[in-house]
């Protein structure tokens, strides 16, 4: 969607709102993105896949551990691990202290395609479709990654999708879908690599959870933006 943006040729205006329109917008951050003021109720950080080399043997079970044919079964080690990692993480900032700082300059750019861009310091932060949902870019998802809900991608799914493609079934790694828990079309979803850390692309469901769990082919994920995009360059 923005892998060719240019705000030169892209933006047909722009404009300094007034503090009321501020306000409003801000309130519907707030809505869409909660944990920016609670970070109890941020999305689940994405199931990182187990390698096949680390799971345990199918003939040789861990006692008093579950293992599946699609989810490899943790370790108490790496329970315990992640469980301390998350009790030393920071907590999740109030979304004033990054995009809308007291000093900021916010300006909301229409664009000559239906969609809106809000900048802050001349920096694209927030995307809004159709005045639909707002999403972050990409810049702004890799700082806080438990802003949405995310899904892993095999990594042959990568390339494709860096040029634009949309995510096909094949792609997906199901056990990251099913941990998300039900999600309806058009839900926008930051989308990960299987081995890489921060998310590379952002994209929008075009069936329901349930719906893609049960396909075998198809474009289940519109490809929104990703890095290296206009929109990525630009929001340096």
């Amino acid at each position: 969607m923005f892998r060719k943006f240019d705000p030169s040729e892209d933006i047909s205006s722009q404009q300094l709102p007034k503090s009321s329109a501020v306000r409003t917008i801000r309130a519907a951050m707030l809505k869409q993105f909660p944990a920016f003021t609670d970070p109890s109720i941020a999305p689940a950080a994405p199931v990182v896949p187990v390698p096949a080399e680390d799971a345990p043997a199918e003939d040789a079970p861990a006692e008093d551990a579950t293992v599946t044919e699609d989810v490899p079964a943790t370790t108490e080690a790496a329970s315990g691990a992640k469980e301390e990692e998350e009790e030393e993480a920071e907590p999740v900032p109030n979304i004033g202290d990054i995009v809308f700082p007291s000093t900021t300059n916010f300006k909301i750019l229409k664009s000559r395609h239906f969609y809106t861009i809000f900048s802050v310091n001349d920096k694209p932060q927030f995307v809004q479709l159709d005045e639909g949902d707002i999403f972050p870019t990409l810049r702004v998802l890799q700082r806080f990654p438990r802003l949405m809900p995310g899904i892993y991608v095999d990594k042959g799914a990568v390339r494709p999708l860096m040029g634009g493609s949309d995510l096909m079934v094949p792609g997906i790694y199901k056990p990251s879908l099913e941990a998300i828990g039900e999600l309806p079309a058009g839900t926008v979803v930051a989308v990960y690599a299987i081995g890489l850390q921060h998310p590379f692309m952002i994209g929008r469901l075009t069936y329901n959870v349930r719906t893609i769990l049960g396909m075998q082919t198809g474009n289940v994920v519109e490809n929104l933006h990703t890095m290296g995009d206009g929109l990525w360059e630009h929001s340096k």
